[in-house]
């Protein structure tokens, strides 16, 4: 059975960045339109706006994308706030967050550091200090 036009990843993909006013790319969406600084904004989106799974998964790699850009720039220390958003919404963020995860380079992938801690103390069964 062949999907309505509308309902096409690509068309999907295109619609939410036409919402969030982003450049529409079918390859490394999230990692080409990451930006710290509007990342409440795209948490705030995720959170409120009815979305297809394909928007979900995508709006989670823009996220991850976004919190690793923010955490790079100084505007966030911790990721608390998304490793909640990403328990919550596992499905979404799960492949995201074991590409992240595996990333070397602390200057460049603060992220990834940050959630090899959260995914260390998951397994150990403790609590951040």
């Amino acid at each position: 059975m062949r999907l309505p036009v509308t309902d096409r990843p690509d068309d999907l993909l295109r619609r939410l960045s036409d919402d969030l006013g982003l450049n529409y790319e079918t390859q490394d969406w999230g990692i080409l339109n990451a930006d710290g600084a509007r990342l409440d904004e795209f948490v705030a989106y995720f959170k409120s706006v009815a979305l297809e799974p394909t928007q979900r998964f995508e709006l989670a790699d823009l996220i991850l994308a976004s919190s690793n850009d923010a955490l790079s720039c100084g505007r966030i220390a911790a990721i608390d706030r998304i490793l909640q958003l990403a328990a919550d919404a596992e499905s979404a963020f799960a492949h995201h967050i074991d590409y992240w995860s595996r990333l070397d380079g602390v200057d460049e992938f603060p992220l990834a550091a940050k959630l090899r801690e959260a995914l260390a103390r998951e397994h150990l069964g403790t609590s951040p200090g």
